[in-house]
């Protein structure tokens, strides 16, 4: 049964509809439905209600109130769902936490945020002080002795469901405050686009630290659906997630375009719903994609509650738009000035949405310049997020994305601010300026690149600026080269020419202490190969692969070229699960080598058996050289 059936989400009661609430709906209409799977475990939503609401009054007792922030550190994982939502139960606000990321980043995040604990798993813990943290493993004993009934709360549509941390140009990320009141109107808008029903099976793809995260929880709990979990290593690009969305059924997945450009469509029957999101898609993916399923390119910043534009379902030869915004929002395109451009001009997309965030934490000049009064609602209070990015309006009313008005960047599904990159490298000795900024190398692969001007002829070392960004960043937002310039090329009218900097020398950021030139055919096949794909030359067998600018993305390019050149398939998840080396590469080659003949002679002696009597076989195995083969 659906909540459609229980309480149907309509236009005008989206706002007073809580997450929580339609969970606590499905408990009591259809225990029995799976909430979350993964390929070892099905939580129904009567046991996700327990849980949650459990996990919910063990963080009343430990003195969290409605308005409080709580972080939640994990993995993709069932307890971070029920993490999320027992969050929400407690009246408290959601603050994701990325494990990955430089203690330091967190450490800013918690104090920014004003999070009063921590929930994590041993795993994650190391990260947090001790008097924050409430480690998940821990809890079990304590958990079970808790009331199974869901907490009263006195939440309205404005309290905060979450806060996610982005880019920001002043050098720190920038919290975005995001209410409960668009949550129901994203998921009833998606519910409706992507065809779900309680029968869908949606797979949590992205990091529980983004947003998107968020969506794929909706997607899933407000039609009693079923959330598929799955580790890291099964969602790696390629054969790896290819067999997750196949061998358990999923019907409904949102990717970035980037990572459906590596995937074959063929051989899923069971996926019946495409939704391409993070970046911008290409006519390319909707004719790969588009084809006996329904294909969705969606758009939205943080600032919008995840979604404000979705297109229909996208066939070969359909102009690739972003589509026409959701329900309960509104979108305007203006010039320079603000005025609304008239037909099909190219202007900068405004949106004005029930999903709206309250703003940047401690920000508010940032706040006051991206959130506008509306002048063209006659609702009072309205306003409207300005984007950034530029679009126009397509003859059939529907959007077409045309790039941004600022150097802001989209990287392999990630939003970037070039600003606080540039912030953290001024902050570095001896360099005066800095510009961060995308490269496409003759492969098409984008690196993110910075551009340095010094104080003084000192030349830095290239390999300390690296490690000193590590420690500060996410490793998407860390350059993979640092080339040196007079001075930063100008425009005529002194705005910076990004297009006149000069090619990236990525051979200035030594991977290695010391360089190890390949000594062996095999390591120099393969040294050819990674040159290649990296774009980069003389790089050293013992060299780290994502130290040199790979990334799972073109480690999938590696795995294809290992392929075709060796005759063997090695996943991506036993590639990327050893040292990322061409030493070691060349070992793992000829393993499974030696395997592939292996299998090869077991194949012929057993081809040689085949429809031999009994006697036969005996006579054949008493030979001391067959029973050795």
């Amino acid at each position: 049964m659906s909540i459609e059936t229980l309480a149907p989400i309509t236009a005008d009661r989206t706002g007073t509809v809580f997450v929580h609430d339609v969970i606590s709906t499905h408990a009591q209409h259809s225990p029995q439905a799976i909430a979350i799977a993964t390929s070892k475990f099905k939580l129904s939503y009567a046991e996700f209600e327990q849980r949650t609401n459990q996990l919910a009054h063990y963080l009343h007792h430990q003195g969290v109130r409605r308005g409080h922030t709580v972080g939640a550190c994990f993995e993709r994982s069932v307890e971070a769902m029920i993490a999320a939502v027992a969050i929400w139960k407690a009246g408290a606000v959601y603050l994701p936490l990325d494990p990955s990321y430089p203690q330091e980043r967190l450490k800013y995040m918690l104090g920014n945020s004003g999070a009063s604990l921590v929930l994590a798993t041993q795993l994650t813990a190391s990260q947090f002080p001790e008097q924050q943290l409430h480690i998940f493993e821990q809890l079990a004993t304590e958990l079970a002795q808790q009331p199974s009934h869901a907490p009263e709360h006195q939440l309205t549509p404005d309290d905060l469901a979450y806060i996610i941390y982005t880019s920001g140009s002043t050098g720190k990320p920038k919290g975005v405050l995001v209410p409960h009141r668009g949550l129901a109107n994203l998921a009833a808008a998606q519910a409706e686009r992507f065809d779900i029903n309680s029968q869908s099976r949606i797979l949590q793809f992205a990091s529980p630290s983004f947003d998107a995260s968020i969506s794929e929880m909706l997607t899933a709990f407000f039609q009693a659906a079923t959330l598929f979990v799955a580790p890291t290593n099964d969602l790696l690009p390629g054969p790896d997630l290819l067999t997750t969305l196949r061998d358990h059924q999923i019907t409904v997945t949102t990717l970035p375009p980037s990572v459906l450009a590596l995937l074959d469509p063929r051989d899923l029957p069971n996926l019946q719903t495409i939704v391409s999101a993070g970046e911008a898609c290409t006519a390319e993916i909707v004719a790969r994609w588009g084809t006996n399923r329904r294909f969705i390119n969606a758009y939205g910043p943080t600032e919008v509650t995840v979604c404000t534009t979705m297109s229909q379902p996208l066939r070969y030869g359909m102009a690739v738009s972003i589509g026409n915004a959701i329900s309960n929002s509104q979108t305007y395109i203006v010039d320079e000035h603000l005025n609304l451009v008239e037909g099909e001009a190219v202007g900068e997309l405004l949106v004005s949405s029930v999903g709206l965030a309250h703003g940047y934490l401690g920000l508010g000049e940032q706040t006051a310049e991206r959130f506008l009064p509306n002048p063209w609602s006659e609702q009072a209070g309205s306003r409207m997020y300005r984007t950034g990015d530029l679009v126009r309006r397509l003859s059939d009313g529907s959007l077409e994305f045309r790039g941004r008005i600022d150097h802001q960047i989209k990287h392999r599904g990630y939003r970037i601010d070039p600003g606080e990159i540039e912030m953290l490298l001024m902050e570095y000795p001896n360099v005066r300026h800095a510009v961060v900024t995308l490269h496409h190398d003759h492969n098409q692969t984008e690196r993110l690149v910075s551009y340095l001007v010094l104080h003084g002829e000192v030349m830095p070392y290239y390999r300390d600026i690296y490690r000193y960004l590590e420690s500060m960043l996410p490793k998407y937002m860390v350059p993979l080269s640092y080339t040196v310039v007079k001075e930063l090329p100008r425009t005529p009218n002194g705005k910076l020419d990004l297009a006149a900097l000069p090619e990236p020398d990525f051979a200035l950021l030594t991977v290695s202490e010391i360089y190890v030139a390949p000594r062996t055919p095999l390591e120099q096949q393969i040294a050819a190969i990674w040159e290649d794909i990296l774009d980069t030359p003389n790089i050293g067998v013992l060299d780290d692969f994502f130290d040199a600018g790979g990334h799972s993305l073109l480690a999938t390019q590696i795995v294809s070229a290992i392929r075709s050149t060796f005759a063997v398939e090695i996943p991506l998840s036993v590639l990327l699960g050893v040292e990322p080396t061409i030493a070691a590469t060349a070992q793992l080659i000829e393993q499974y080598q030696i395997a592939n003949a292996d299998d090869a002679e077991l194949a012929d002696l057993l081809n040689e058996l085949d429809g031999l009597s009994d006697e036969e076989i005996q006579a054949l195995l008493a030979d001391e050289g067959a029973l050795t083969a």
